[in-house]
Order: structure tokens, then sequence, then C-alpha cells
């Protein structure tokens, strides 16, 4: 009896892999569907990623990279990615403005700095705070599930003093 516990166990595990490679592929789509927002270095980096399947060892050969430098880029690359705020632009995009989508492409994807991306867009530090500020307040109404869980997410990584 024990043998066909273990089998049944090895189907299910067989069955949540093929389920997990499909969500995978959808992740993949919906990352290069926002890639639009990245530079294009960082957009042929995810789109040699997609190509390459995902598979680190071959993309550290093709970019003489170690494997963890290429797994902690493609994390912050997606993590920029799924931001709410961006996931918010991409699927209502009329309830921005396009300085707020400005804004939001220039310092949260690209990872500009308040100041370089305030040159960058022509305005000032203080102008380009609010807007974001302003953009994350309609992200965290249009997605009140995502915003709290990046906030609990958040708080947990920070040291506590």
């Amino acid at each position: 009896m024990r043998n066909i516990q273990t089998d049944i166990d090895r189907l299910d595990g067989r069955w949540d892999k093929r389920e997990l490679h499909r969500d995978l592929r959808r992740q993949w789509e919906r990352l290069l569907h926002r890639a639009r927002f990245l530079e294009p270095r960082e957009r042929a980096f995810l789109e040699l990623v997609v190509e390459q399947q995902g598979r680190i060892s071959q993309l550290s050969r093709l970019t003489r990279r170690s494997p963890a430098a290429i797994r902690r880029h493609l994390g912050d690359i997606s993590r920029r990615l799924t931001r709410p705020e961006l996931c918010a632009v991409v699927e209502h995009p009329d309830t921005f403005t396009p300085f707020e989508k400005a804004c939001i492409r220039e310092h949260l994807v690209r990872k500009h700095s308040l100041t370089s991306a305030a040159n960058d867009l022509n305005t000032t530090v203080y102008t380009l705070r609010k807007t974001l500020i302003a953009a994350r307040a309609k992200a965290q109404r249009l997605y009140p599930h995502r915003a709290a869980s990046v906030v609990q997410q958040r708080q947990t990584q920070r040291p506590s003093t």
C-alpha cells in the first residue's frame, strides 16, 4: 500500500510541474509585455532570458557573467516590472496622466534617481515626488491587495532598530 501512495505523490508532483511551467510561461509573457517600459539594454537582456527559456547556465556562458549576477539582475527587473504602480498603468492607462506614466517609467522602472528623473522630465524633484505619491495612491485604490503586500514586504526587509 505504501508504494501506491508514493506513486500518487510522484504523479501529483508531475502535474504541479506542468501547471507551474504554464504559469511561468504566462508570467514571462506578462513581463515581456511590460518590458517596453525598460531601457533598451535591459529589454534585450529580458528577451535573451526568454529566448534561452530561463537557462541561467547558458546565459552566463553567453554573457560571461556569473549565474548569481544574472539571477540578481533578472530578479531586479522582474520586481520592477511587477510593481503595483506599473501594473495599474498597464491595465488602466486612462487613469494616469502622461506625466504620471513618465514619472513611473523613469523613477520606478528604469531606476533613475529622483534628481536624474526630474532632469530628464524637465521638472523639479518636488513635483516628481508629489506626482509619484499621487500615482501610488491611484494604484492603491485600483489594487489595494497588491499595494498592501508590497508595503508588508518592504517592512519585513527593513532591519529593525
